[in-house]
């Protein structure tokens, strides 16, 4: 039977996923674990463009469905290593939704047991992207020295094989932490040894969860290093530089980017700049679910408020009315 979740856009419009049918008896085959990676695809697809706020729940739902059947069917031993890793795999991407979306200790518990789908699997790029996330969600956390720990171990555990968009990341993950403890230049560093691995990433991502990561992505990265370490113009240059890099379909990265830049404009005293930007970010408001962006913005929103200029009190002007509608 095929389960069809529905899901509301920003826009208020109904989004539908249909997840990849499983056998209710009988066997699970390698042609059924296909067709749960290509939902688990469909998923990412949704939240590069829409944000992934009720994410999580629809991939949870699919786990419990899967090992539903699990109980339910058979299947050989290279089968059942796979779902696993489908499992695992289903498991990080609903806790980078649901961290996505400010909740902090459902993710946890999601990177948890993906971790130990990764580890029934023995899939160790498994094991690596999930503490991708978790170093993303240790620096957000302010635990500068973990974000940089968990990284050196992703990457150790894949020294053998690791795809090039992979070492980026873990890099720029790792300049992250270096910048939020002081580190200038190992952040430097970190960074640079980013940008190396990237030029020798091939034009197409193996997997659709590493589609982001490109030279947008790195710049990104490198603009919210240099905000930790004091310098908000190289942030506001290396930003501006990385969202013209962007592709389009990441509208939800788009979102991102400009609120950080508003953030950084600001720090650099520019507020004309800053609520021009975070104009653009409102242009995207109402089609983007991010909820970890979309309080960012509203802090932002009350930071501008007490400037009394003309640009920031029509920004705030339009920022209430489009919340509030």
């Amino acid at each position: 039977m095929l389960r069809r979740q529905f899901m509301i856009a920003a826009t208020g419009s109904l989004l539908s996923f249909a997840f990849a049918p499983l056998p209710a008896h009988g066997r699970i085959g390698m042609s059924d674990v296909g067709r749960i990676s290509d939902s688990i695809a469909q998923l990412h697809a949704v939240d590069d463009a829409y944000g992934g706020e009720q994410l999580a729940g629809v991939a949870e739902e699919y786990v419990i469905q899967i090992e539903r059947a699990m109980a339910d069917c058979l299947y050989g031993p290279n089968v059942e290593k796979s779902l696993y890793r489908v499992l695992g795999e289903l498991h990080a991407s609903a806790g980078w939704f649901a961290f996505d979306s400010g909740d902090h200790p459902r993710a946890g518990r999601n990177f948890d047991a993906g971790l130990r789908g990764a580890l029934l699997s023995g899939d160790r790029m498994l094991q690596a992207r999930i503490w991708s996330y978790m170093s993303r969600q240790s620096w957000e956390l302010g635990r500068a020295m973990e974000t940089v720990t968990i990284a050196r171990a992703a990457l150790e555990v894949t020294r053998a094989g690791r795809d090039p968009r992979l070492s980026a990341l873990l890099h720029g993950r790792m300049a992250l932490g270096y910048a939020a403890s002081g580190e200038a230049g190992r952040c430097a560093n970190s960074l640079v040894r980013a940008d190396a691995c990237l030029e020798q990433a091939t034009a197409e991502a193996p997997t659709p969860w590493l589609a982001f990561v490109g030279p947008g992505e790195l710049l990104g990265a490198a603009a919210m290093a240099h905000m930790d370490l004091g310098h908000p113009e190289k942030a506001v240059e290396q930003e501006e530089q990385g969202m013209a890099l962007l592709d389009p379909r990441f509208r939800r990265n788009r979102f991102a980017k400009l609120v950080h830049l508003s953030e950084a404009h600001l720090a650099a005293h520019r507020p004309d700049q800053a609520v021009h930007a975070a104009g653009q970010a409102l242009d995207l408001y109402s089609s983007v679910n991010c909820p970890r962006w979309a309080v960012r913005l509203g802090r932002f929103r009350e930071e501008v408020a007490t400037t009394g200029l003309p640009e920031t009190t029509a920004f705030v002007e339009r920022y209430d009315a489009l919340t509030v509608a």
